[in-house]
């Protein structure tokens, strides 16, 4: 199971903690990847790469196969996989403004990078996006054809 990573206390960084916490690395380690590789830390695409390095994909495919037909999806049990979850912003000051929240779900926990969070309950979220989070063995391979 994940270890809970913090955000410091009004930071906007949800998503590196996500990062950090999907890999097992750490909120520093994500924000060097994404000055190296010029890419801004609060965007989707910062997150999908950094997991591409550290041998993760995000969501559901079939790399080696046509990912149209039917017997070629991978199937993934979304209540035990660990996702990345973009939810609805619990501080109603940013909800109004439609702000957005990321947490991690390791398949067992929620955890929730809100310094102010002391408990992650599925009840206490507005749930908008769910991307499974998927270790990849050969992903050096995929990176070398």
């Amino acid at each position: 199971m994940a270890k809970t990573i913090k955000q410091e206390k009004n930071s906007k960084d949800c998503l590196a903690c996500v990062a950090a916490m999907a890999t097992e690395t750490s909120v520093i380690e994500y924000k060097r990847f994404c000055k190296k590789n010029e890419l801004y830390r609060y965007d989707d695409i910062a997150l999908y790469s950094y997991l591409e390095e550290k041998g993760f994909a995000v969501g559901v495919f079939s790399p080696e196969s046509d990912p149209f037909t039917k017997e070629n999806l991978q199937h993934i049990d979304l209540l035990t996989a660990p996702c990345y979850l973009v939810v609805e912003s619990t501080k109603e000051a940013y909800r109004n403004k439609g702000a957005t929240h990321a947490i991690y779900w390791d398949g067992k926990k929620l955890h929730d990078s809100n310094p102010e969070v002391q408990i992650s309950r599925w009840k206490d979220y507005k749930i908008l996006m769910t991307m499974p989070i998927v270790k990849v063995d050969s992903h050096k391979r995929w990176k070398e054809s």
